[in-house]
């Protein structure tokens, strides 16, 4: 490959690309001069210039079609069809690109778009996101860290969900609307935790609370939900403020932030409280429009559909946080999380599926208090998800509680393995657990058969360096009881 350095001035290049001999006029131009002064142009060579789409099929490692994964180059990207097909337009693509080809439940692979117009074929490999929350305030120190690292090691544990934003932003961002708001605490060194977590093959997801967040209320009252009798904040039962989900100066801020985290490392990016706010008066609230099922559903998959289309020609991949209600059935709750809809704007959904937050006798087929039956729960509602997903098990990669609530019993090993067994029996294999003090029952693990080995992590892959002056390199790699 010849570097963008060595070319000729007026030449236009694309680091980490193959040289792009200028546009189509010149190069009309060019064969015609060529043509003129005798010059021979082998049928290699003009087979190249005349290859123009980029297509292929992403399959499983049985061959069956892998439906709605994404491809990218760094700059465009596009997703397969049903039969696992993607295609990119004429002049989309630079034969001799890298691509980059994503799919919840495997890992990404990294390919070459050929130079001879043959359609390609990408094979994806198995791989599952199972994960610990890691809570900035209880875990920032070398030793907690390594402690992360060991159950990784050592168990099937191989993913960790890191705060970045929750009231407080956990690192030294220059996002001009959270610096305003007074709400930078950089306690982590990013760059250093997420290369000790690669180094030893974990899997790093970037938790981001998204609208419940009152330092930015409070500074902005005008993104903010108001009081419709008062004109002042409207704040929920805890006194929270939040900010306005149908204001799109909250998305851009919030989107920003997800590009700077892809951009310094992680793998993935996790919205939290991505949902308009229920606890409190809500006949109160006011949202400047009309506050209804079809607006709020608008609102939250608008959000996360602007953010995904710039995450993944960054490489990264994007993931959501829904109540666990919103898996048994088929409408908002109120909130804006619609399921199956919300399902096409993620990569991952994470529905909080904790016994201990479902009330009795709100699930059919649970006998008593569901916190008291965590197999039973776990598999009653997530064979609804399943369904509402028309058997795409893939993408579901649900929260599960290592904690009581006061006047509960606290969840040992043995109810923790009962969730994950629950989800195993349902062909689910990617999860996440939830413990606001750090602390894990590491026995509800199973261990790892190889612990000396380094867990797989997917490979890492340059795409476009200088895509929209940004860095990222695809790595195909506050304590509360709720979230």
């Amino acid at each position: 490959m010849i570097a963008c350095d060595d070319i000729q001035p007026g030449v236009l290049c694309r680091p980490g690309k193959r040289l792009i001999p200028g546009r189509f006029l010149a190069l009309l131009a060019l064969g015609a001069l060529i043509s003129l002064l005798g010059f021979h142009v082998s049928p290699e060579t003009a087979q190249a210039e005349e290859v123009t789409e980029i297509a292929g099929t992403v399959l499983d490692s049985e061959g069956k079609p892998v439906a709605n994964a994404w491809v990218t180059d760094g700059d465009t990207y596009t997703f397969t069809d049903a039969q696992g097909i993607f295609v990119f337009d004429s002049g989309k693509v630079v034969p001799g690109s890298s691509l980059l080809a994503s799919s919840a439940g495997f890992q990404q692979q990294l390919v070459v778009a050929p130079n001879n117009g043959d359609p390609m074929k990408i094979v994806m490999t198995d791989s599952a996101v199972r994960g610990l929350y890691f809570n900035p305030q209880l875990s920032n120190t070398p030793e907690a860290v390594a402690n992360y690292i060991q159950i990784a090691k050592t168990t099937e544990v191989n993913a960790v969900v890191i705060d970045v934003k929750e009231n407080v932003v956990y690192f030294d961002t220059a996002n001009p609307v959270f610096k305003q708001a007074n709400m930078v605490l950089p306690i982590l060194d990013l760059p250093w935790l997420i290369n000790e977590f690669h180094a030893n093959g974990i899997y790093v997801i970037a938790r981001i609370v998204v609208f419940k967040d009152s330092p930015v209320a409070e500074a902005h009252p005008e993104y903010a939900v108001l009081d419709s009798q008062t004109g002042n904040l409207w704040r929920d039962k805890n006194g929270a403020a939040w900010v306005n989900p149908m204001n799109r100066e909250m998305w851009e801020a919030n989107i920003q932030l997800a590009e700077e985290v892809i951009g310094l490392g992680f793998d993935e990016v996790q919205y939290d409280y991505i949902r308009f706010p229920t606890d409190g008066n809500m006949a109160r609230a006011w949202f400047g429009v009309d506050y209804t099922p079809e607006g709020r559903e608008a609102a939250i998959e608008g959000f996360l559909t602007e953010s995904r289309s710039r995450i993944i020609p960054l490489g990264g991949r994007q993931s959501a946080d829904v109540f666990g209600y919103t898996a048994v059935i088929d409408h908002d709750l109120g909130i804006g999380q619609n399921f199956d809809d919300l399902a096409d704007t993620v990569d991952y959904i994470s529905p909080m599926i904790y016994p201990s937050h479902w009330p009795a006798g709100s699930l059919y087929g649970v006998p008593g208090h569901p916190n008291d039956y965590p197999y039973l729960t776990v598999s009653i509602s997530m064979n609804a998800a399943v369904n509402q997903l028309d058997g795409n098990r893939r993408q579901i990669r649900p929260w599960l509680q290592d904690f009581g609530l006061p006047g509960q019993y606290r969840y040992g090993a043995p109810e923790v393995r009962a969730q994950i067994d629950a989800l195993n029996d349902l062909g689910i294999d990617s999860w996440l657990i939830w413990s606001p003090s750090n602390w894990f029952h590491v026995d509800a693990f199973k261990l790892d058969p190889t612990p000396d080995s380094v867990p797989t992590v997917e490979p890492a892959a340059t795409l476009n360096p200088n895509h929209r002056n940004r860095h990222r390199v695809a790595e195909i790699t506050s304590a509360t009881v709720s979230h």
